[in-house]
């Protein structure tokens, strides 16, 4: 028998302890072994050190050396939103207005957008939205956000600041990166790590 023969007769074989099993499945159950394999999403359920942002739960200080509490940066007001990235001991290291600095765990929380109406602004957007675009991102990015755009590569700190709260946010973990998908009524954004890579119109 030939080389070419003995090896049509051992991948036949080899096909078949594949497909016989599969006769046995629904197409569901079938279809179902390939899906599962190749997802890629998990619910969160470890810390990442990727940025994510939080919500003042009062007014707190904003500091350059987290070991020097006489280097205050910048007072953040009740419930302004900040983004975080790296825990540290009681500090997060963050950024606020373009400046990195650290913050105190304890003067913070997740942000909850359950708890807020979809669309309603951040804080410090509420007295004079374009003052307080321009103090955080430069004119062209400010002018951006102010006219409510979207781009892939945004932050979700700026998606927030051109958005406003979703209705909903579900967060997955997945090949070692943060996935969120914020909802809103006729749009879903999606974000790997810090940066919108997708949108969808519902």
């Amino acid at each position: 028998m030939s080389k070419h023969i003995k090896f049509i007769i051992t991948f036949a074989a080899i096909l078949l302890t594949i497909l016989i099993p599969l006769r046995s499945l629904s197409l569901d159950q079938a279809t179902g072994i390939f899906l599962e394999s190749e997802s890629t999403f998990q619910p969160q359920d470890q810390d990442s050190t990727e940025p994510f942002l939080v919500e003042a739960t009062s007014s707190l200080r904003f500091f350059k050396d987290m070991d020097n509490f006489s280097s205050v940066i910048a007072y953040i007001p009740e419930n302004e939103v900040i983004e975080v990235f790296e825990e540290i001991d009681e500090f997060y290291s963050a950024t606020y207005q373009g400046e990195k600095g650290y913050i105190l765990k304890s003067k913070v929380k997740p942000v909850n957008f359950s708890e807020r109406e979809e669309g309603s602004q951040v804080p410090g957007q509420k007295k004079d939205r374009w003052t307080y675009l321009l103090g955080k991102y430069d004119e062209k990015t400010a002018q951006a956000l102010f006219e409510h755009k979207i781009w892939k590569g945004m932050s979700t700190q700026q998606a927030l600041d051109s958005w406003g709260y979703p209705k909903r946010m579900d967060r997955y973990l997945g090949d070692n990166t943060r996935y969120e998908e914020w909802f809103y009524t006729n749009h879903t954004l999606i974000f790997a790590g810090n940066q919108l890579v997708q949108w969808q119109r519902q």
